[in-house]
């Protein structure tokens, strides 16, 4: 069976990850008006964001890992194997 290739997933979520914390780290400062208040929500949001995709990432991971512990190509020749069986009878 074909390997579903995840790196560009993975690399997208550290990116987006490693993009949020900088943004949150230059939000931190001695502002106060209504453009560091927005800017706080963009930050916030952001954040938000990266947590989701680092969500689906995991989840991807896992349904690929349950997917491999099928081992289809041994289901396939087993059903193969069955078969032959019931054609020779």
């Amino acid at each position: 069976m074909e390997r579903v290739d995840l790196s560009q997933l993975k690399n997208n979520d550290l990116e987006y990850e490693k993009i949020a914390a900088d943004l949150a780290e230059h939000y931190k400062c001695d502002w106060d008006d209504s453009v560091h208040d927005s800017y706080g929500r963009y930050v916030k949001q952001i954040q938000d964001n990266s947590k989701t995709v680092h969500t689906i990432r995991c989840k991807i991971e896992i349904l690929v890992k349950e997917v491999d512990a099928f081992d289809i190509e041994k289901l396939r020749e087993h059903a193969v194997s069955l078969e032959r069986e019931v054609e020779s009878m």
